[in-house]
């Protein structure tokens, strides 16, 4: 499977920051091999915009992290304290998420789904429930729809012990609410591929499009993701630029004709713009 660098953009150089914790299992041993493992993008984010702030220390949902001794602290327990460090990449030699697509808990019936089921299962269920126009080219409708998916990806986040992630991603949308429909179909797609909460738990409630057995599920995610895949579905006239990218993976023969069937759709998938990578 073809996968996606971790990390944020530093600058226009597109160098990209990665923050990460010693993650041995007694972190001050150090006749150990020292193990880092990355935060999320999205805390990365939240890391590196509070030390560009010369804030003292960044607060995550499970730690918060000191600066001036680069050290993750425990916010149940300030004993538990583990080493951080910052690492910046350039754009070509960034690490790789191997993980992009994880296996779905739910365990529906396909590996993935066309833009018909979920137009039909649930962009249309959307549009029903909140009664807010469905014309992404009109300001108001936007802002409106910019808003709800502000605030469902705080309830979901909070579902999920990640508060402090769903705060820091609705604040990017709700900074653009007033923007062009461009401007804000790319902070969506710039969220749906950070490594984060959003991704995971969005792929998985798409993939229920059209599993009946997992239809309340489905139906109970409609006020909260619901406005954002409407906003990422209904905005994807911007992104019209043609590339190539690369996927590699191991398909059955069932797979296979899936993406054989819907061989003229649209879906989402994990893939990277280098061939070599992606095998």
């Amino acid at each position: 499977m073809a996968h996606a660098a971790t990390g944020v953009s530093l600058d226009p150089c597109q160098n990209r920051i990665q923050w990460m914790w010693r993650s041995n299992t007694d972190p001050w041993v150090s006749k150990q091999t020292i193990q880092w493992t990355s935060y999320s993008d999205v805390e990365t984010a939240i890391i590196e915009q509070a030390r560009q702030r010369k804030a003292p220390e960044a607060l995550l949902d499970n730690y918060h992290i000191n600066f001036q001794h680069l050290v993750q602290i425990s916010n149940n327990n300030c004993r538990k304290q583990r080493p951080v460090k910052r690492v910046v990449y350039g754009r070509e030699n960034a690490p790789l998420r191997t993980d992009r697509f994880m296996p779905n808990p739910t365990s529906p019936s396909r590996s993935f789904v066309g833009w018909g089921d979920i137009q039909n299962d649930f962009l249309n269920a959307v549009t029903s429930h909140f009664k807010i126009r469905y014309q992404l080219r009109n300001a108001a409708a936007r802002r409106l729809w910019v808003e709800k998916a502000a605030e469902g990806l705080i309830v979901e986040g909070k579902i999920i012990g990640k508060q402090k992630e769903a705060e820091w991603m609705a604040e990017q949308l709700l900074q653009v609410k007033e923007a062009t429909g461009k401007e804000i179909w790319e902070v969506c797609a710039r969220l749906y591929t950070m490594e984060s909460f959003l991704y995971k738990k969005m792929n998985e409630i798409m993939r229920l499009s059209g599993e009946k057995k997992h239809t309340h599920l489905l139906q109970s995610k409609v006020p909260t993701f619901g406005p954002f895949a409407l906003l990422l579905r209904g905005l994807t006239q911007h992104a019209n630029k043609k590339i190539t990218v690369y996927r590699g993976s191991e398909l059955t023969r069932d797979i296979i004709e899936q993406y054989t069937y819907l061989g003229g759709d649209r879906f989402f998938s994990s893939v990277h713009l280098n061939k070599p990578v992606s095998n």
